[in-house]
């Protein structure tokens, strides 16, 4: 799927028809590789080139073409869940133990919808859309 130097990944989840697949990533206080492969045939090209001290992200990719589509930046220390609305328009994070927040993104057009600071809750796992 993917083989580059990245942040570690926290979880991942896919839109309902399987068309994209995010991941979410976490902050380290040093470089760090991550292996993290996934073969949608011999062609795939997916690649995301990341650099080292960058904020973490949510990153995007068609899994179909395997274009990297984007990332959305937001949560200073990591993600540590997310979620898909079932018409794929809305994507939902939840920050990392020291982040405290969570996010609603139009992720087509990069934008936060809507916010919250959730304080210290203690978020392993979330299903908000049926």
């Amino acid at each position: 799927f993917f083989r580059e130097n990245i942040n570690p990944i926290t979880c991942i989840c896919f839109s309902r028809d399987g068309k994209y697949l995010f991941a979410g990533e976490v902050s380290t206080p040093f470089s760090s590789i991550l292996s993290f492969e996934m073969i949608f045939g011999e062609s795939s090209s997916f690649a995301y080139h990341l650099q080292r001290g960058r904020q973490p992200a949510v990153l995007i990719w068609d899994t179909t073409s395997g274009e990297c589509l984007g990332d959305l930046r937001g949560h200073p220390y990591g993600v540590a869940a997310l979620a898909v609305s079932p018409n794929g328009r809305f994507v939902v994070s939840v920050g990392s133990k020291d982040d405290e927040n969570l996010f609603i993104w139009d992720w087509k057009n990069s934008v936060c919808v809507a916010s919250s600071n959730i304080g210290k809750t203690k978020v392993n796992i979330f299903v908000i859309f049926r």
